[in-house]
C-alpha cells in the first residue's frame, strides 16, 4: 500500500532524530575516552620520571664542543661520515688544543705581564731617581716625584710612579708606610677573582667526569654502532678517556696559568678584567664549534638524545663534598705559594723604591771626574709659582711688579731662558732705580729667597746679599750690595756670580779717583773678608778636611798681616787664581782693597 507524503514525512524525521541521538552519544563517549587517554599519559609520564628520581637517573647532555665530534664521528646511523667530516673535525681538534697549550703556557710562563724584580726596582733607585736631570720645577728629586701620593701624574715619574700608586692601593699602604696593613684591598679582590676562575674551571671538570662516566655506562660491542641506541667499542672508549684526559690537563694548566696571572696583577681593575676574560680562553673550543664546525655537523651534535647515568644519593653527596674541597685547596695553594709571596715581593719593591731618603739629587761631572750631591726640598720654586699663577690668567697683561719674564718671542724665549748669569749680568744696567724692569728684577730675586716679592726693597734683602745663591738680587740691588763699591767685600763681586758690567765698571772708576793705599788690616771690612773666605770657596769647590785646615792658616795670615800678605802668597791655594787678578767665577781683584801691595799705583 503507497505511503502518503505526509507519512513519508514524518518517517524520515524520525530517523535523522534517532541519528543525531546515536551521534551525541558517541561524542560523549568519545570525549570520556580521550580524557581518560591524557589522564593515563599524564599519569604515565608522572610515573616515569617519578620512578627516575627515585632511581637516581641522571641525563648527561653532549656537550657542544669540537671535542664531541669524537663520540659520533664514524657511526653508521650518524650523520658524520666521509673524508670532510674526518678531515675538518681533526684539524679543529689539533687547532683547538694548540691554541689553549699556547695560551696556558702564556699565562703560567709570565707572557702577558713581565715580572718586576726587585733587582729592577733596585737599578731604577739607583740609576735613574736621583738623577739631576729629572728634577721637575719644584725642585724634587725624581724618586720623591714617584713616591708622592700624586707619583702617576708628577714630573717624570712615569711607570715607577704608578705602579708605586698600584702597591699602595693593593696593600692598603700610605706613601710613607713600609710595613704590611692588616686590611689589603688587593688581596681581596684577588682571592675572589682566584675563587671565580675555580668555580668556572671545576664546572669545566665536572662536566668531563659526567661525559666520562656515561661513556663507561654505555653498552660495549666489538664496533660501535648507533641504531636507536649509542653502543660503543673499546677502542673509542680508550680514544675518548685519552681525550677527556688531554682535555683535563689542558683545563688544570690554565687553571695554574691564570692563578699565577692573577696572583701577580698589581692592578685592581686589570685583575676583574682578567678575571673576565680568562673563561673566554676556556671556552675556545665551544667557540669553534659554534663559528667553524659545518652546519650539518654541528645540527646533528645538537639533535643527539642525552645519555643516563645513575646517580644515588651518595653518589651525588660524595662528588659535591670533592668537588667543594678541590676548590677550598685551590684558594689555599693559591694564597700560600702565590698571592702571599706576591704580596712580600711588591713591598720590596716599594722598599727599594721609595725606602731611606728620597730628597737629594746627584750629577757626575765627566769632565772634572767629580760627583756633587744636591739636598732637595719640597717648597715650591719660582717656576711652580709662575705656572698657578698664568694657568688663571693672560700672560701678556700680568700684575705689576711681576717676578717672571714676559717674552713675545718664541725665539727670545729660547734664547733668555738658557741664558747663563754671565751673560744676563753682562748686558745689565746697575739698576736700583724704581723703574717697572728694575723692579720686576727685585720681585724676581726675592721670590728665588724665598721672601715676599710684593713687599721687597733692596734694603729688606741687604742681609741677604753674601749668600752665594743671591745671584738675581746682586744684580737687581748692585748699589745695595757692594757691586759698585770698590771698597766692598770682593767675595761674588763678579759678573758669574749677578753683579752686572755696569756696576762692575762704576767701581774701577771709583777705585781711580780714590787715594792709592792699602786698607789697614784692622778695618771691618778687611776682617769680615777671611772670616768669609772658607764659606765662599766651599759654596764653589768640594774642600776636604786637610785643605780646610791649610785654608784656615791663609785666613790667620791675611787677617794679622794684612795686605803685605799678599807677596808672600801671591796666589788663592784652592783655585790657583792670583788674589791681585780675582777669580772671574768667585771674586773680583783684592786690587781694589790693596792698589799698594798688588802694585796698581802709578
Amino acid at each position: 500500500m503507497p505511503v502518503s507524503s505526509p507519512e513519508r514525512n514524518e518517517v524520515l524525521e524520525e530517523e535523522l532524530r534517532k541519528l543525531q541521538e546515536r551521534l551525541k552519544h558517541l561524542e560523549v563517549n568519545f570525549t570520556k575516552d580521550a580524557v581518560r587517554d591524557l589522564s593515563s599519559t599524564e599519569m604515565t609520564s608522572r610515573e616515569m620520571k617519578s620512578q627516575e628520581f627515585q632511581e637516581g637517573m641522571c641525563p648527561v647532555h653532549l656537550d657542544e664542543s669540537i671535542w664531541s665530534i669524537a663520540v659520533v664521528i664514524g657511526l653508521e646511523h650518524s650523520m658524520f661520515n666521509g673524508f670532510f667530516d674526518f678531515f675538518v673535525s681533526a684539524i679543529l681538534a689539533m687547532v683547538t688544543a694548540v691554541t689553549q697549550i699556547l695560551l696556558g703556557v702564556a699565562l703560567y710562563a709570565g707572557w702577558l705581564r713581565p715580572e718586576v724584580q726587585v733587582s729592577d726596582a733596585n737599578a731604577w733607585r739607583n740609576l735613574l731617581a736621583h738623577d739631576a736631570k729629572y728634577l721637575d720645577l719644584s725642585g724634587n728629586s725624581l724618586a720623591t716625584q714617584a713616591c708622592s701620593a700624586a707619583g702617576g701624574f708628577s714630573g717624570f715619574a712615569g711607570p715607577a710612579g704608578s705602579m708605586i700608586q698600584e702597591i699602595n692601593l693593593y696593600l692598603g699602604l700610605s706613601s710613607d708606610q713600609f710595613d704590611m696593613s692588616t686590611f689589603r684591598p688587593g688581596t681581596v679582590v684577588c682571592v675572589l677573582s682566584i675563587l671565580i676562575w675555580s668555580l668556572c674551571v671545576m664546572k669545566e671538570l665536572r662536566g668531563y667526569w659526567l661525559m666520562i662516566q656515561a661513556i663507561f655506562w654505555l653498552p660495549r660491542a666489538a664496533m660501535s654502532e648507533m641504531e636507536g641506541t649509542l653502543v660503543l667499542s673499546c677502542n673509542r672508549v680508550w680514544i675518548l678517556i685519552s681525550l677527556y684526559a688531554l682535555r683535563t690537563i689542558i683545563t688544570v694548566a690554565l687553571l695554574a696559568g691564570g692563578i699565577r696571572l692573577l696572583g701577580n696583577t698589581t692592578s685592581l681593575l686589570q685583575m676583574i678584567l682578567i678575571t673576565a676574560a680568562l673563561p673566554v680562553i676556556l671556552n675556545i673550543d665551544k667557540q669553534f664549534f659554534r663559528a667553524v664546525l659545518p652546519m650539518e655537523i654541528k645540527m646533528g651534535i645538537q639533535r643527539f638524545k642525552p645519555f643516563r647515568i645513575h646517580y644515588s644519593r651518595l653518589h651525588s653527596q660524595i662528588e659535591t663534598f670533592v668537588a667543594a674541597f678541590l676548590v677550598l685547596a685551590v684558594l689555599l695553594v693559591s694564597y700560600s705559594e702565590v698571592v702571599r709571596v706576591f704580596e712580600e715581593g711588591i713591598l720590596d719593591i716599594k722598599v727599594q723604591l721609595c725606602g731611606g731618603q728620597q730628597a737629594f739629587v746627584v750629577a757626575h761631572n765627566p769632565s772634572s771626574q767629580l760627583t756633587y750631591a744636591l739636598q732637595t726640598g719640597t717648597s715650591q720654586g719660582a717656576a711652580v709659582q709662575a705656572v698657578e699663577f698664568y694657568r688663571y690668567s693672560s700672560p701678556s697683561s700680568p700684575s705689576s711688579p711681576s717676578p717672571w719674564v714676559i717674552l713675545s718671542s718664541e725665539e727670545s724665549f729660547h734664547i733668555q731662558a738658557s741664558r747663563s748669569m754671565k751673560e744676563e749680568a753682562a748686558l745689565a744696567l746697575c739698576w736700583e732705580e724704581q723703574t717697572d724692569a728694575a723692579s720686576s728684577l727685585l720681585a724676581a730675586a726675592a721670590l728665588a729667597l724665598k721672601h715676599n716679592e710684593s713687599t721687597a726693597s733692596c734694603q729688606d734683602l741687604a742681609q741677604k746679599c753674601q749668600e752665594p745663591s743671591a745671584r738675581l738680587l746682586r744684580m737687581a740691588c748692585g748699589v745695595t750690595c757692594g757691586c759698585s763699591e770698590p771698597h766692598s767685600s770682593p767675595w761674588y763681586k763678579v759678573e758669574a756670580q749677578g753683579c752686572s758690567s755696569a756696576c762692575l765698571a762704576s767701581a774701577s772708576s771709583t777705585a781711580s779717583v780714590i787715594p792709592c793705599q792699602d786698607m789697614d788690616k784692622t778695618n771691618q771690612t778687611w776682617q769680615d773678608l777671611w772670616d768669609e773666605y772658607i764659606p765662599a770657596l766651599s759654596s764653589f769647590l768640594t774642600l776636604s778636611g786637610n785643605e780646610t785646615t791649610a785654608l784656615l792658616q791663609t785666613v790667620q795670615d791675611m787677617k794679622s798681616q794684612g795686605c803685605s800678605s799678599l807677596l808672600q802668597q801671591p796666589f788663592e791655594p784652592a783655585t790657583g787664581a792670583k788674589w791681585c787678578d780675582g777669580h772671574p767665577e768667585l771674586f773680583r781683584p783684592i786690587s781694589y782693597l790693596c792698589p799698594s801691595s798688588c802694585g796698581r799705583c802709578r
